[in-house]
């Protein structure tokens, strides 16, 4: 039987409460009073609105765990019973899964998004200058050639 699948939510995923977010965002989603909004920045993906049992919930996966393991903890430290949580919060779990918000544990996807590379560092005849733009698909630099013209490189991550 293989092993159960260690989940992680990425260091760089934020659990916020809706209170804090900006007026307009408020306006344009529906938010109850005590949701969260779940945002990963330099994800493509949108964020996600939640309710305060699942961040609760979600917050067990800062360390690695499989699921199960995850909603028993939960279950247990809000008294709740373990097979009703599991079965309320899969099909959102399964959407933070697929959002990318819930990795598995040890992916490449579990880093925090950010540039690889740095000013002064080169690609080929170029040498980057800055940072421009440092998404979950991809990143775009400013860099000079060996004349020092100004070029951009975007480079596609493997993912």
């Amino acid at each position: 039987m293989p092993e159960p699948k260690l989940f992680v939510a990425p260091a760089d995923v934020l659990i916020i409460p809706a209170g804090e977010l900006e007026p307009e965002t408020l306006e344009q989603a529906q938010i109850q009073p005590g949701d969260y909004a779940v945002t990963r920045p330099g994800s493509r993906k949108a964020s996600t609105i939640i309710d305060s049992d699942l961040a609760a919930l979600l917050k067990e996966f800062r360390t690695p765990q499989t699921v199960v393991a995850a909603v028993i903890a939960y279950s247990r430290a809000c008294g709740a019973d373990a097979e009703a949580t599991l079965e309320a919060a899969y099909p959102m779990l399964k959407r933070l899964i697929g959002s990318g918000f819930l990795v598995e544990a040890g992916a490449g996807t579990a880093a925090p998004i950010s540039a690889t590379l740095r000013p002064g560092d080169r690609i080929g005849a170029f040498e980057v200058s800055e940072c421009l733009q440092s998404v979950d698909d991809s990143e775009v630099y400013r860099a000079r050639d060996g004349e020092g013209r100004a070029v951009a490189i975007k480079i596609a991550r493997a993912a």
